[in-house]
């Protein structure tokens, strides 16, 4: 039975197309097989000869060992013996994508009982092309901050400068692109390199993406994070080249529709996949729902929860909500676009929950409207028996 991914051959014969006697030396099976497509640029190129080429005594002595493997073009990397007549090459990195490849067995090679490969065996194989894996943020993902994190995961390493001179942001109906050729180009841990000092410590960007809330009264919300953290200017690279972040280099406009994405060129990176993905930034700030809705009766939670389209200030919240009657203690939580008011509730009591105006989001921005879904008291009776 021929071995998973190594060429099939008929009884009786090598991949050379000779006759396996024990007369001739030849080459049994290789892998990649022969004139094979769409092979990743790290695989093991394998070859298995008919007879022992070294000594078992010897396979640990790689140094003194012939190495049979002529490749074109050249790859680095490095040979060994497995065993006794399998040897295989490790190329080191990845080998280029969507390029041909031809392996040499080159002849004079000897076997360990003096049989000789009297002519040299050849065969080819294709790796594959490069291709976009993910883009983050998803294609149509929605309520992505002004900020964002434009992250690009490849299937294999790419060149750095053509992916970076291929990389394009537009705003949807506009063809003015966010410039980032004035941004350096750092790698994972060249932090000490960086352009400000304050960037010293900054972890790996993440994605930037606005997630929604659930609406849960009873449930506790934790603190919201820092989410005025300083803009990080920059392209960065994980160390294998096959995954980007490139962070403009200013602010995006609200709610407005993004296109980003690298361009596949013939005589640059040229990609297989899908290159591009649009996102929508967050809008205006704005109230979106309350939990329990006005004029709820029977209320069994702890509190209220107030919830908004976009990330808010937590600081633009003190002074500007109010309880009625007021509550002996109560406790206050913030996640990106939810805002919690948690205090006991007695039972048979209505109560009156007061938003002052212009609460703001985290760019500055005032709520200003008055929709007449979310009026300015919110009444919920307790009724507990």
């Amino acid at each position: 039975m021929a071995r998973r991914g190594y060429a099939t051959l008929p009884v009786g014969s090598t991949a050379s197309g000779q006759s396996n006697t024990a007369d001739n030396l030849v080459v049994s099976e290789v892998l990649p097989q022969g004139d094979s497509t769409q092979i990743q640029g790290n695989s093991v190129i394998t070859v298995i000869f008919n007879r022992p080429i070294i000594p078992l005594e010897t396979v640990e002595d790689t140094a003194k060992l012939p190495h049979p493997l002529e490749i074109q073009p050249a790859i680095e990397g490095k040979g060994a013996w497995l065993n006794t007549s399998v040897y295989i090459f490790h190329p080191t990195g990845y080998m280029s994508p969507n390029t041909r490849y031809t392996v040499t067995v080159k002849s004079g090679l000897t076997s360990s009982d003096g049989l000789t490969l009297t002519k040299p065996y050849q065969w080819s194989f294709t790796t594959q092309a490069a291709q976009i894996l993910q883009i983050v943020p998803n294609s149509d993902y929605s309520s992505v901050l002004l900020d964002p994190d434009l992250m690009i995961y490849f299937n294999q390493p790419v060149n750095r400068a053509q992916a970076e001179a291929q990389f394009y942001l537009h705003a949807l109906g506009q063809a003015v692109p966010v410039n980032f050729a004035a941004l350096p180009t750092l790698n994972a841990g060249d932090n000490e390199q960086t352009t400000s000092a304050s960037l010293s410590t900054t972890p790996r960007p993440t994605a930037t993406a606005l997630l929604p809330p659930t609406l849960v009264p009873n449930t506790p919300l934790p603190p919201t994070p820092d989410m005025t953290r300083e803009s990080i200017k920059r392209i960065f690279w994980e160390p294998d080249s096959m995954i980007v972040t490139f962070k403009p280099d200013h602010q995006l406009e609200l709610n407005t529709k993004y296109e980003f994405g690298i361009n596949s060129k013939p005589d640059g990176l040229e990609l297989t996949s899908e290159t591009r993905s649009t996102f929508t930034t967050v809008p205006l700030p704005d109230f979106v729902c309350t939990t329990p809705k006005d004029g709820t009766k029977d209320v069994y939670g702890s509190g209220a929860v107030i919830g908004f389209v976009s990330p808010m200030d937590k600081d633009s919240f003190k002074g500007k909500i109010t309880v009625e009657p007021k509550p002996i203690l109560y406790k206050e939580y913030y996640l990106y676009n939810a805002y919690q008011l948690l205090f006991p509730v007695n039972a048979r009591t209505r109560y009156t929950l007061t938003i002052a105006p212009c609460p703001k989001d985290i760019y500055g921005n005032v709520v200003t409207t008055q929709v007449p879904f979310f009026p300015h008291f919110k009444r919920f009776e307790s009724q507990h028996r």
